[in-house]
């Protein structure tokens, strides 16, 4: 009887040795434990595609809104009723065009991101443009945002063919497109604008 008591009980502790070598039981004992599992790197997530207004998902990019494109001709119209066009664009001067709507709450908020960094923009051309029908919300747009404290920073509107032919169409405002000092285009923002990744950009041009 001893010597069947002690075989029962040396296969127990082989079977508990065992158990407590499988990765299973690890694992349980590190969440009952609380003990941090080990980090794993994840690929950040690209949105290379940008929202578009319900009901236009599909259509194709032209070829005036794609990036190396030359800056257009162009003739904006200022609250002040002053015209601007690409000949007043000092020389060596990066250029941002900024497609969008004077009471939309995410271009408020693109501007004042853009203001926030005048300090590295001041060699910069910048052109806030919406369609000729939003005309008389431009005053309040320079108000809410100070926009009018600076000099190359311009808020205005544009023929509605302008804008269509310019700039990606039936995207969500606003739409934020980078020109280097060649007037090339490099770099189209939506919706929301990265200060730091656009100041790093127009570095590099």
């Amino acid at each position: 009887m001893k010597q069947y008591c002690n075989r029962f009980t040396m296969k127990q502790l082989f079977y508990v040795c065992f158990l407590l070598m499988t990765p299973a039981f690890i694992h349980a004992q590190h969440k009952a434990t609380g003990k941090p599992k080990k980090a794993t790197a994840s690929k950040p997530i690209e949105h290379t595609t940008p929202k578009q207004v319900p009901g236009t998902e599909g259509q194709k990019t032209h070829d005036e809104a794609k990036v190396n494109s030359l800056l257009p001709s162009f003739q904006f119209v200022t609250p002040a009723k002053i015209f601007l066009t690409e000949k007043d664009i000092p020389k060596n001067q990066s250029v941002i065009f900024a497609l969008f709507n004077p009471t939309c709450d995410h271009c408020i908020i693109a501007a004042k991101d853009v203001i926030s960094k005048m300090d590295s923009l001041r060699n910069t051309a910048i052109f806030f443009v919406t369609f000729t029908s939003n005309f008389n919300d431009l005053g309040a747009f320079i108000t809410n945002t100070n926009a009018g404290q600076f000099p190359n920073f311009h808020v205005c509107a544009a023929e509605q063919q302008f804008i269509l032919n310019h700039f990606m169409p039936n995207y969500i405002m606003p739409q934020i497109m980078i020109y280097n000092k060649q007037h090339k285009l490099k770099k189209i923002f939506y919706e929301k604008i990265e200060k730091d990744q656009l100041i790093g950009l127009l570095n590099k041009l």
